[in-house]
């Protein structure tokens, strides 16, 4: 089996490692134009589509094959996978600009 762990996590570790699943992911990310293939905002994340890696690899399929791949924004994914979405992440104002603000004079 070619995504046969070396003894440090699953099989999946191994595969998510693997060159073969980097060639993948870019040809995925450069098919979809790296929008998310679900609500079409930027996305960074190729997701295995059902029956997922695991199910692809133990029936014989080869899971790095992009018609077993979409791309997905972070939010997509996670309700994708059954988690939780996650919000977007908003950007932290650094200390320096949160001190000159609050001592700017009000308007």
């Amino acid at each position: 089996m070619p995504y046969e762990s070396r003894g440090k996590g699953d099989i999946l570790t191994a595969l998510y490692h693997s060159a073969a699943w980097r060639t993948c992911r870019a040809l995925c990310l450069n098919r979809d134009g790296h929008q998310c293939v679900r609500c079409h905002k930027t996305a960074n994340t190729v997701h295995h589509k059902p029956p997922g890696a695991r199910a692809l690899i133990a029936r014989g399929d080869d899971p790095c094959d992009p018609m077993w791949c979409e791309t997905l924004c972070h939010h997509c994914h996670g309700e994708a996978d059954g988690a939780k979405a996650h919000p977007e992440k908003t950007p932290k104002v650094n200390r320096f600009l949160r001190t000159v603000l609050s001592k700017s004079p009000a308007r």
